[in-house]
């Protein structure tokens, strides 16, 4: 009886525990791409195909510009993909 609740708990928190909350946003601005991870509506990576990762100080300056009173990704995304359109850019989110 122990092994089965022991196993029925494994499976259980092996499948809501390995759930991934990131999403991805990639976006093309001008000669380059960028992709930006968003967790909990805010942003976690910011990566830039010709200047590489963005410092966490920055990704804390457009977290704190751009996605202040945000914490669903869905919104945060939304917001993200209008601010690059307004630059120009063109978003596909993963």
């Amino acid at each position: 009886m122990k092994l089965k609740l022991l196993l029925i708990l494994t499976v259980c928190f092996l499948l809501v525990g390995c759930t991934s909350s990131q999403e991805q946003l990639k976006c093309d601005i001008g000669a380059t791409t960028i992709t930006i991870t968003v967790e909990k509506g805010k942003i976690i990576s910011y990566y830039d195909k010709i200047e590489g990762d963005l410092p966490q100080e920055e990704i804390d300056v457009l977290n704190e510009s751009h996605l202040k009173d945000i914490t669903n990704n869905q919104e945060a995304m939304d917001k993200l993909k209008d601010v690059i359109a307004s630059s120009g850019g063109n978003c596909n989110s993963n």
